[in-house]
């Protein structure tokens, strides 16, 4: 299933720090226990950086939080 996920993406112009939201398309497989849509979390860290991970609603199931995106959604797909 391919859809599009906003990404917060941080840059330092003329000393400010700039957070962009750019759509990246990400393909994720189902839950590999229950064959349910899997979600996508993306949560904060205690220094507000981007934490990503995947879930299954129904089966609870998670990924570890990364804060990369792709990374996330690759260990996602490779338990299929």
């Amino acid at each position: 299933m391919s859809k599009y996920i906003k990404r917060t993406e941080k840059s330092v112009m003329d000393g400010f720090l700039e957070r962009v939201e750019v759509y990246i398309e990400v393909k994720l497989k189902k839950c590999p226990f229950c064959g349910t849509a899997a979600k996508t979390v993306l949560e904060y860290d205690d220094n507000n950086e981007d934490l990503h991970r995947i879930h299954c609603p129904k089966c609870k199931i998670t990924t570890e939080p990364s804060c990369k995106l792709e990374d996330v959604v690759e260990a996602w797909n490779a338990r299929v």
